[in-house]
């Protein structure tokens, strides 16, 4: 390239140097021109490479991928046997104590909320009359 055609090319690429050069000045003062620009070619590098990974991987056989189906079923029959052997049965002492504060318990609720129903119903009437 001869003239101005070899002027423009060189402008051109004196004109990239210098705007590399101004953000490696701007990254290193601790301030990016454009600071999503490589935020953006990272999280797409990282994208790229975990896909080319996922791609890369060889499909294993049924075998090595762990028990099927009827095989987890019966391991969660298992599992729910051995937990319920651990289960420790009340004595009769026990369940009749259980059993009382229960009962206790859910009668003075139901005395709390009559209560409160009372005296809203009474409110009510009061503000609205009959």
């Amino acid at each position: 390239m001869t003239g101005a055609g070899a002027q423009s090319a060189g402008s051109g690429r004196a004109s990239q140097r210098s705007a590399k050069k101004d953000a490696g000045a701007a990254r290193e003062s601790g301030r990016a021109k454009d600071p999503g620009t490589d935020v953006t070619k990272k999280v797409k590098a990282e994208a790229r490479a975990s896909q080319a990974a996922v791609q890369s991987k060889p499909k294993k056989p049924r075998s090595e991928d762990g028990p099927g189906l009827f095989g987890r079923i019966a391991l969660f029959i298992r599992q729910v046997i051995a937990e319920i052997r651990k289960v420790v049965q009340p004595t009769r002492q026990e369940l009749l104590t259980f059993s009382v504060v229960v009962i206790v318990f859910i009668l003075a609720m139901m005395a709390y909320v009559g209560v409160l129903d009372f005296a809203i119903g009474r409110l009510v009437l009061w503000v609205f009359g009959n």
